[in-house]
């Protein structure tokens, strides 16, 4: 049998405490936001969680190589329909000169933030994935401690309060001050206040 007893909890075992003095000042804590909400896309892929299984690792990389295929092929179509062109400029060669253009620059940007996210392990999240007005959400790889447990992709979303004034921060780009990383802006104050993002402390201290 065993029944509950009520024990007095010595003072310098208060936890809370504890980690108050722990924080130095300044810093901000982030905690996870469990209102956000994804899209179609975005439930289809991380409703779950997205466990990274060697069939989903093909898959991906199936997908990937098919993109680049097409991409390369509308290209290569473009510039050839513009190199035998006899006429003059039309409005279709201006078309056609975007696509040509355009599609390499997303084709770049597409493949540098899969490359920044298995280098990274976390990025933020393309709007394809998130409900409409939703902002400030990051796609992270938990990699599994374990060698026969998958590792888990899946999106999430960190909030603070502002130690300053008091509005919230959220998890931005670091464009133009510190470029290539993930920073933590006031709503208030976006351009001063801003707080680096330590995804797995989630604790952030004051830039300048």
């Amino acid at each position: 049998f065993y029944r509950l007893a009520a024990k007095e909890v010595p003072a310098s075992e208060d936890v809370s405490a504890t980690n108050e003095e722990a924080v130095p000042a300044g810093t901000v804590i982030y905690k996870r936001d469990l209102t956000l909400k994804l899209s179609l896309l975005g439930k289809l892929v991380f409703e779950d969680d997205l466990r990274w299984t060697a069939s989903k690792r093909w898959s991906f990389l199936t997908w990937q190589l098919s993109f680049f295929i097409v991409a390369a092929i509308l290209v290569i179509l473009a510039w050839l329909v513009l190199w035998h062109r006899t006429t003059p400029l039309t409005g279709q060669d201006v078309v056609l000169l975007a696509v040509a253009i355009g599609i390499p620059v997303w084709a770049y940007k597409h493949f540098n933030g899969i490359f920044l996210l298995f280098d990274q392990r976390i990025m933020l999240a393309s709007e394809w994935f998130l409900s409409w007005k939703e902002v400030g959400a990051t796609v992270e790889i938990n990699r599994s401690k374990g060698p026969d447990a998958p590792s888990t992709i899946h999106v999430h979303r960190y909030s603070a309060e502002c130690p300053i004034c008091g509005w919230m921060v959220k998890l931005d780009k670091g464009e133009p001050d510190f470029p290539g990383r993930i920073v933590g802006r006031c709503e208030e104050n976006p351009r001063e206040h801003v707080f680096s993002f330590d995804r797995s402390s989630k604790q952030g201290r004051l830039l300048f």
